[in-house]
């Protein structure tokens, strides 16, 4: 067999549906399966819906096990030589999967593949590939240092891949995709021992692409395959304490599984971090200094940034981290643009963050302009 496609569904099965019609039709030439396990959605899981079709396998779960323990039921029982991690709100374009398959069929040290991913239709904004940190990397994304510099220039060495991979015509190594959309080789997930349960939910997928890298194989960007992906819709209707009380526990094991004693010191770096900040918003928003954020619930967000004559071209960047590791991204050749209500409905309420990065001629990078806003 081809292709084993696994498929974690939470409340979103809406969005699973239109999913599954668009692998379908993506996969036609190819000798192909579909597992689908419901994490025990509390609005229901029509499994009617899918029986008529044989290519289809539907595990129910009880209880929501997590991403990692869901995903290894259904991995176990995959026979195809190549296995597709897939969210529900992701849709297949064209040729995006054969394109996948083709790729890791001739790239003998490939061991995963992802393309490129546009937030939701109408939209060009893409999402960055997958930062595994490093310990660096990692005091810098966790603790108050990458939060009062934003800019530094380690920082600026970790964006370049994504500014790479997005106009790259070719594939592109990079650190990791996300598993919304990743194409692994079989024979590689039996060697790593798939995905490490004690992950419940975040950061299962940058563990298993360090695991990958760390076993000697590469993981590339496809620029030439792409799909759409409807971004938090299962996790915007759960919430936002719990959200953010998994990342806590899912990074902090990230930390201590692969740093050690190291690790557990960045944990208890974080935590207290995390306490810090979290205080400061409470005393800010007293003392109301929280002003200069843009609140929005249905109202269009204009973006604007100075123009010089030395820049090629621009980069409209938006993420809920003031260091922007993780992103969307858009390439333009414009000094504004106009988030419209409809976009912002389709993301999850937080506080993001903006920036707009000129491109000069001698490939230097500068800020242009940068800001925030929430969506409540």
């Amino acid at each position: 067999m081809d292709l084993s496609t696994v498929i974690i569904n939470y409340n979103s099965f809406d969005l699973l549906k239109k999913c599954v019609a668009s692998l379908l039709i993506a996969c036609k030439e190819l000798e192909h399966e579909i597992f689908i396990v419901d994490n025990a959605s509390p609005e229901g899981f029509q499994e009617e819906c899918f029986s008529s079709n044989n290519r289809i396998h539907v595990i129910k779960n009880k209880t929501n096990l997590g991403f990692a323990k869901a995903n290894n039921k259904a991995l176990k029982e995959c026979k195809g030589k190549y296995v597709l991690l897939l969210n529900p709100d992701v849709e297949i374009r064209d040729s995006a999967i054969k394109e996948m398959v083709n790729f890791l069929q001739t790239e003998s040290n490939a061991g995963g593949v992802g393309c490129k991913t546009y937030w939701f239709n109408g939209s060009k904004f893409q999402f960055s590939t997958l930062k595994s940190p490093d310990l660096k990397t990692a005091i810098l994304e966790n603790t108050i240092i990458g939060k009062l510099f934003p800019e530094n220039r380690f920082f600026k060495k970790i964006w370049d891949i994504d500014h790479i991979a997005w106009s790259s015509k070719k594939p592109v190594s990079v650190k990791g995709m996300p598993a919304a959309l990743l194409m692994i080789k079989k024979e590689v997930l039996k060697k790593i021992n798939y995905f490490d349960e004690d992950f419940f939910l975040y950061y299962e997928d940058k563990d298993l692409c360090k695991r990958i890298i760390d076993e000697g194989y590469a993981i590339f960007f496809l620029p030439n395959a792409e799909v759409i992906h409807h971004y938090g819709q299962s996790t915007k209707k759960e919430n936002t304490n719990i959200l953010n009380k998994m990342i806590k526990e899912s990074r902090d094991h990230y930390y201590v599984k692969h740093f050690g004693w190291q690790g557990s010191l960045l944990k208890l770096t974080s935590s207290v971090n995390d306490y810090i900040t979290k205080n400061s918003k409470k005393f800010l928003r007293i003392l109301n200094f929280n002003n200069s954020e843009q609140s929005t619930e249905k109202m269009d967000i204009k973006l604007s940034w100075k123009n010089e004559d030395c820049i090629q071209k621009y980069c409209l960047e938006i993420s809920v981290e003031p260091h922007f590791l993780h992103k969307v991204g858009q390439f333009l050749n414009c000094e504004e643009y106009t988030l419209t209500s409809e976009m912002i409905s389709k993301i999850p309420p937080a506080k993001y963050f903006w920036r707009c990065i000129g491109f000069k001629e001698n490939g230097e990078m500068i800020t242009l302009n940068s800001g925030n806003f929430v969506k409540q």
